[in-house]
């Protein structure tokens, strides 16, 4: 996996291990999302958010957050910790 250093809409350098971490945590969404046969569409109206909301989180093109992984963990009936892929 690459780690780069992007710009945002407004000019601004990102950091590149912040987008190097939402990038991770993108896959690591979009993989839980596809193991419970959920579109990006569906779990946008679960969490009530934009329907475009979660495939820019899967993306690495959002910074999401606290609220956002809350609602995600809870609508894919797993741990916010997994949502990381940090304790297996």
């Amino acid at each position: 996996m690459a780690c780069y250093i992007g710009v945002d809409f407004y000019g601004t350098t990102k950091h590149p291990y912040l987008v190097y971490s939402r990038t991770l945590f993108g896959q690591r969404l979009r993989a839980l999302r596809n193991e419970r046969g959920i579109t990006q569409e569906e779990l946008c109206k679960m969490i009530k958010a934009h329907r475009n909301f979660v495939g820019y989180v899967e993306r690495g093109q959002e910074n999401i957050c606290l609220d956002n992984i809350l609602q995600l963990a809870r609508a894919l009936k797993v741990n916010p910790a997994d949502l990381f892929g940090l304790y297996k």
